[in-house]
């Protein structure tokens, strides 16, 4: 018999425990003629969630009458808690434990063994130890007992592995209690209120369990609720005045027994060392995500609730909360951002289908609260896999709360958010920010002689190929893109060795211990605007030409080779100023963050750039004059003949004044490269044949700084040829 449970939502983590809860009795309790007779297990039971409304299958006609006459609570007692019944100053809670405890019910006997048990344990165990209190205790109670404590305790080595001690996953605060608020004793008195058997009223215990299971509006009753319904906490801020805590002691009690489920014996074999992560899908928490909290903000930890969509019976269910695997490159996720990269690369249990983020955050005065952050659905995306370079790149750089400067706290806390921001979406857009976010990262470290010391080597860069194969379709759509993407491809040769742009402007940290730091030969960029460091590093290159082994003779090139090269409308738009500035900067950021030594052999990135037409603009006359010079096609006729032609590079005196000069020295400069070029033979890269160039001065139509940045992206025959008065005339060598 399936039934359709709206009442139990999993949006709210006391009626989502409240449904595994549910579940969990009913499969293992069953349904019998004879409700006190101790019922049969019934394997075929199962449920599943379905538009986030919980369904269970089982034999169970009634729900309500199975709950109100047949259920056996739980032993949830926590001797080792203040509070619980147990502590000399407990005269109330003992009352009530005692009661329940004396009760005589057969629906209650678990309770009485398990107490036999712990006040023996109590009597031989020194109780200041709560380490080795719990550790006796889970040795000597009843089997049924196990859960409750495994559930809230997990017991660690301390450092020197000579005893043990407890820790406490968050979902049961600090070892089943959450400062005065003790769960066993509210369960308990949970059980008086809804058992006729302790006294309570069958008819009112009939309409919680009802108005639970189907979401209907009842009286309820006041009562603590802990951490795990903020609407129904109370508090001085729950209304204009103030509000009492109120709950429906039926979600109480079957909340109690969900959380059964997560008992943490099984990840605690697996090493973990951390409360947080030895619980099954919890793991430490983050301020980053959809709805971010403050960094200052106190938590307890996170909880990812696991939901299913295909019926799941109870061995499957205990299997899946036993197990908790979830894993993120190999190891067991700890983070937020771990659990997001799990979702999407099969790190999680295939049966899991979505996950509700919790996170416990101290939001009202002192207690903590469960607040839901995210709902996201169970998905492969192969994409995710680029994060892994990512991170060990950027883990080289970010730095100790204790050893780093404030800069150096913001890019690596901006990081962080970016890399959870991409795991958790995985889309073209948050893989630019997480790559924009690394390189600043790097800046920011480069920048200081501590940040410096500090990094003794690094990992490699992310692949250029694998992450351009990603942002193929962003290739095509964005040109602010593509131009970022040429001039991150390019290399020259300097001091027998071959420099990328990012050597130049960001440096080249060591790659293996004993490395030094290479600086960068500029130190403006991520300080400056984009195309005033690439004017400046315009004059360092005039500057160091001769160190270098490009072909020159009055002047020098830019860059030696690309292995990706943009259509020519990408750089006039760009050098113009129509591109937009914020985007080219954040997209050159992303790109000089990548490992461009495997473009340069033929692949589908290329074909891809190849088949892009420029756009529909108007090139700039007085880039179209110059930018000959920068890619070395322009060739000193009277070489012209011999095997190795001179190249007429860029005139030593053009970089300061495109640079810093004013109008009428900018315009000097094209006057100047404008009878140059017609005195000169220009190849042509699709022939390589040499052709006479007639063509009149320019008007000056763009800032000096931006042409002198614009020289080095990859140049292109095709402005010259379409700018006014241009005329370029084929001529045999």
């Amino acid at each position: 018999m399936i039934s359709r449970l709206p009442g139990l939502r999993p949006d709210n983590l006391s009626t989502y425990l409240a449904s595994l809860g549910l579940m969990r009795v009913v499969a293992t309790q069953g349904y019998t003629d004879a409700p006190t007779d101790g019922g049969k297990i019934t394997p075929a039971t199962s449920c599943w969630w379905e538009a986030g409304v919980f369904h269970l299958d089982s034999d169970v006609p009634d729900l309500v009458d199975f709950l109100v006459r047949t259920y056996r609570p739980s032993p949830i007692l926590s001797p080792w808690n203040g509070g619980s019944g147990y502590g000399e100053k407990d005269k109330n809670q003992r009352e009530i434990l005692m009661r329940v405890v004396n009760s005589g019910e057969p629906r209650l006997a678990a309770f009485a063994r398990a107490h036999t048990a712990i006040q023996r344990v109590r009597s031989q165990t020194p109780t200041t130890d709560k380490g080795l209190l719990v550790q006796r205790l889970r040795n000597l109670v009843p089997d049924e007992a196990v859960p409750w404590l495994d559930a809230s305790v997990v017991l660690t080595a301390d450092e020197t592995a000579s005893k043990v001690k407890p820790a406490f996953p968050p979902l049961l605060g600090t070892g089943g209690n959450d400062g005065r608020f003790d769960f066993s004793t509210n369960f308990q008195q949970r059980l008086i209120e809804v058992l006729p058997e302790l006294g309570a009223s069958t008819e009112d215990s009939r309409h919680w369990a009802q108005a639970m299971l189907a979401g209907d509006s009842v009286r309820l009753v006041s009562a603590a609720v802990g951490q795990f319904d903020p609407a129904a906490a109370g508090g001085p801020r729950a209304s204009a005045f103030s509000a009492p805590s109120l709950t429906n002691p039926w979600t109480f009690v079957l909340m109690i027994e969900g959380m059964l489920l997560f008992a943490s014996s099984v990840s605690r074999r697996l090493g973990e060392r951390s409360s947080q992560a030895a619980m099954p899908f919890t793991v430490t928490a983050e301020p980053n995500g959809p709805l971010p909290g403050s960094s200052e903000e106190q938590s307890r930890g996170e909880l990812w609730a696991p939901l299913w969509e295909r019926p799941l019976v109870m061995h499957d269910v205990d299997h899946l909360f036993a197990s908790a695997k979830t894993a993120w490159n190999g190891k067991t996720t700890s983070r937020a951002a771990d659990m997001y990269a799990a979702l999407h690369s099969r790190g999680l249990d295939r049966r899991v289908s979505r996950l509700i983020r919790f996170s416990f955050l101290q939001r009202n005065g002192l207690a903590f609260t469960a607040v839901k952050l995210d709902e996201i659905r169970t998905e492969t995306k192969p994409a995710i896999r680029l994060a892994i370079d990512i991170q060990r790149r950027a883990h080289s750089f970010i730095p100790s709360a204790s050893d780093s400067s404030q800069r150096e706290l913001e890019a690596s806390r901006a990081y962080r958010r970016a890399y959870l921001d991409f795991c958790r979406a995985v889309d073209n857009p948050t893989l630019l920010r997480l790559l924009t976010a690394e390189c600043e990262l790097e800046i920011v470290t480069s920048r200081s002689m501590s940040g410096r010391e500090r990094v003794e080597r690094t990992a490699h860069r992310p692949s250029a190929l694998a992450v351009l194969e990603v942002l193929k379709e962003g290739l095509r759509r964005n040109s602010e893109l593509r131009l970022a993407a040429s001039l991150a491809s390019g290399q020259l040769h300097y001091e027998d060795e071959w420099l990328t742009l990012a050597d130049l402007v960001l440096g080249r940290p060591p790659v293996r211990t004993g490395d030094w730091w290479r600086l960068p030969v500029v130190d403006s960029f991520g300080h400056r605007k984009i195309h005033e460091t690439l004017a400046e590093l315009l004059v360092w290159r005039l500057g160091h030409y001769d160190e270098t082994n490009g072909v020159h003779s009055a002047g020098t090139t830019t860059m030696d080779r690309f292995s990706l090269r943009s259509p020519w409308s990408d750089t006039h738009l760009w050098a113009r100023g129509l591109a937009d500035e914020k985007t080219f900067r954040e997209s050159l950021l992303a790109m000089l963050a990548l490992d461009w030594s495997t473009m340069f052999q033929e692949n589908d990135i290329h074909r891809t750039m190849r088949e892009l037409a420029p756009a529909q603009c108007l090139p700039s006359p007085s880039l179209a004059v110059i930018h000959p010079f920068a890619a070395g096609r322009v060739i000193d006729p009277n070489s012209a003949a011999s095997e190795n032609p001179r190249v007429r590079g860029i005139n030593p005196g053009w970089p300061i004044k495109l640079s810093y000069g004013d109008r009428s020295a900018v315009a000097g400069v094209l006057a100047d490269a404008t009878a140059l070029l017609n005195r000169s033979l220009l190849t042509m890269p699709s022939s390589g044949r040499l052709s006479a160039v007639t063509c009149r001065e320019p008007e000056l139509d763009i800032d000096g700084a931006r042409l002198a940045a614009a020289l080095w992206a990859p140049e292109s025959s095709r402005p010259l040829r379409d700018i006014a008065h241009a005329e370029i005339v084929p001529e045999s060598r």
